[in-house]
């Protein structure tokens, strides 16, 4: 074949194909990531501000009865700090033989701290806690973790978020995995009691909300249960659009207005993400979080709480920003 002839023919095919290219409808591919749930999980950790947890460093050698407040005003009263810890072993560890004793407090006052904080409102018996406020509590010795003696407890008061206090108020005990993470919680026979305070400065207007006696660390849930018997049998499930499943996306029920979340553990390769303890009746959020690639995704959805019913949500693409918001404003 002649030189200019094959290059007319090159030239010519070429044109056809970029014909046919340009012709073509555009298609958009979405293929989801492999597993993101650690990303998701390091999303949700910057979530809560930073005044949500405290430290208190404190002098052991002069450490007597002490009243600690937090930027939130909850108050903890040390009473006698020489005999108040122990050690892992079970040695009672006087304030006064550590040079630094410091207790650390971290609150969970909103339901979207909760992910952030790896707790939910969990109960085996589908007794749902409805909480005033979560305390994670913590001491050391020098760096060294300590406990609560046996017989002695904190007091612990913690402001109302509204004037009506709740009855039926109850400490609450985390049951830790094999891990050594949060489970569910365990009702406890102690109750909270009412109380008033008057504020730092010592004069104004009183604060109400509930004194509790803790005798461990740990968590510590002052709550009352929203159901006096379990949870109807039967499950309320989330199913989501193509492409969002258990390696992708979170899904949690919110009951508005109060402080309970719960979270539905997704399969990996299905879409459907089902939650067991469900109290019917009350008005919930459900809100499915996704992360495909850098791109976050999101969906809500506003009905009342019940038993052997599915929604389909579609998670539509969203800014970091705001499903932080989002989250916040559970």
């Amino acid at each position: 074949m002649h030189k200019r002839s094959a290059l007319s023919l090159l030239l010519f095919s070429a044109l056809l194909l970029a014909g046919v290219s340009s012709c073509r409808k555009d298609e958009l591919t979405f293929t989801p990531a492999s597993n993101t749930l650690p990303a998701l999980d390091f999303f949700l950790k910057l979530i809560p501000e930073q005044q949500t947890q405290t430290t208190f460093p404190l002098n052991g050698a002069t450490l007597g009865d002490t009243m600690l407040l937090t930027s939130s005003g909850v108050r903890i009263f040390l009473t006698d700090p020489n005999t108040l810890f122990k050690d892992a072993s079970g040695n009672p560890v006087p304030c006064v033989d550590c040079q630094s004793v410091t207790l650390r407090v971290t609150e969970v006052f909103s339901k979207g701290d909760m992910p952030a904080r790896d707790i939910n409102s969990e109960n085996p018996e589908g007794i749902l806690p409805e909480s005033a406020g979560i305390l994670y509590l913590e001491a050391f010795c020098d760096g060294k973790p300590l406990q609560i003696m046996e017989g002695r407890t904190l007091k612990i008061q913690i402001p109302a978020a509204t004037p009506n206090l709740l009855t039926d108020m109850r400490i609450w005990n985390a049951a830790l995995n094999a891990d050594g993470a949060f489970d569910y919680w365990i009702m406890t026979p102690a109750v909270a009691y009412w109380a008033d305070w008057l504020p730092s400065g010592g004069s104004g207007t009183p604060v109400k909300g509930y004194e509790i006696y803790p005798g461990a660390l740990g968590w510590v849930n002052c709550a009352r249960p929203l159901n006096s018997s379990p949870a109807v049998s039967g499950q309320f499930c989330v199913k989501l659009s193509e492409a969002f499943n258990g390696e992708n996306s979170v899904c949690y029920l919110a009951y508005k207005n109060r402080l309970i979340l719960l979270e539905a553990q997704g399969q990996a390769g299905s879409r459907e993400f089902c939650f067991g303890s469900v109290v019917e009746g009350f008005p919930i959020r459900v809100l499915v979080i996704s992360k495909i690639g850098a791109q976050y995704y999101s969906a809500t959805f506003d009905t009342e709480s019940s038993a052997n019913a599915t929604i389909n949500l579609s998670p539509q693409a969203v800014e970091a920003q705001t499903l932080k918001q989002t989250l916040k404003s559970l």
